[in-house]
């Protein structure tokens, strides 16, 4: 069982946090300075907000109209809220964060595990950081702007 263990779980995962400190290093610190802030992002700040004040009850009228907006972004952004005691901004850092810096990998991992089987730790070790450096995902969504929603999805 630990040779297992060592083989498929370990190389891998020190791979993924490797993963995310890569992307966490490269998260552009001015961010907010996108036109595209001034619509689209304080929508998402006041889901979230309507979260984070009205608690998971209000997943399914999120917009002012009380419309439907997929909401696992801001709930995950609530959460990081709620538990670390942050402000709304970075709780959406931290949400596009765990999505595209941990979800992202871990699945890719997965995948490719699917794919080659579990037989060759090297390759499987090796495609967390691959993935994470592939120029087009989700990166260009934060060079249009602070689409964080969208760059989650993507991961998904």
């Amino acid at each position: 069982m630990s040779k297992f263990f060592n083989r498929f779980f370990v190389f891998p995962a020190i791979s993924c946090l490797l993963a995310f400190f890569l992307v966490w290093q490269w998260f552009p610190e001015n961010l907010w300075q996108y036109p595209i802030q001034f619509s689209d992002a304080p929508a998402h700040y006041y889901y979230i907000e309507k979260l984070v004040s009205g608690g998971i009850g209000q997943i399914f009228h999120l917009t002012a109209e009380g419309g439907f907006y997929p909401p696992l972004f801001h709930i995950v952004a609530a959460l990081f809220i709620n538990i670390f005691h942050l402000s709304v901004m970075q709780g959406m850092v931290c949400s596009w964060l765990f999505f595209n810096a941990a979800i992202f990998p871990i699945g890719m991992t997965l995948l490719v595990s699917f794919f080659i089987g579990r037989k060759n730790i090297f390759i499987l070790s090796l495609i967390p950081l691959f993935s994470v450096s592939f120029f087009a995902f989700p990166y260009l969504l934060l060079h249009e702007g602070p689409l964080l929603a969208y760059g989650a999805a993507q991961a998904l």
